[in-house]
């Protein structure tokens, strides 16, 4: 019998506390719980996260760490419209694979959490990327309006849609609007 992989244990760990800190909010999880519910001991979780908020900032750093990447990419980019979409579809791929994280982060005292002024310096570069060169004052509004509705859209309207759209056929039709709003 082999056992699971530890990366695979914290990823499982990860997910479903962000599972329950959306469910019933952060304070009202208890490591326990979180243990419980994978179906391995206390010990087991410690193993991998010390505490509650052990947990919570390596989601934050995973998520730091995955735009960070997309941004080492982005870096290398003209800024043609076709180069600022790719980012952008690019950054989508960030955005829905962290859906749990966004969710979190968002529900959570975001001035306390630590690494965010990372976070926010990542996002003022993402916004610098996707812009055009010399871009005006309105094209600068633009991008930040097409992340902000990328946001928006994962966070909020695929809840709202019914549901008769798969997730790539969502994405998809998510992303025409957003890249509508790019200038």
């Amino acid at each position: 019998m082999t056992s699971e992989p530890r990366t695979d244990t914290r990823a499982r760990i990860q997910e479903v506390a962000l599972e329950l800190f959306a469910k019933q909010g952060y304070e009202k999880t208890s490591l326990r719980e979180i243990s419980e519910r994978i179906g391995v001991t206390k010990a087991a979780l410690y193993y991998h996260f010390k505490t509650k908020e052990d947990i919570a900032a390596s989601v934050f750093e995973d998520g730091l760490k995955a735009m960070e990447e997309m941004l080492v990419w982005a870096r290398t980019k003209p800024r043609t419209r076709e180069a600022r979409a790719e980012i952008l579809r690019r950054y989508c791929a960030v955005v829905r694979d962290g859906i749990g994280r966004s969710r979190f982060i968002q529900q959570t005292d975001q001035q306390s959490m630590p690494g965010m002024e990372r976070f926010f310096a990542v996002m003022y570069e993402l916004n610098a990327l996707l812009q055009p060169e010399n871009a005006s004052t309105r094209e600068a509004m633009q991008t930040g309006l097409a992340i902000h509705s990328l946001h928006f859209g994962w966070m909020k309207m695929r809840a709202l849609s019914g549901g008769d759209l798969t997730e790539d056929e969502f994405e998809e039709t998510l992303m025409g609007i957003v890249l509508d709003i790019l200038p």
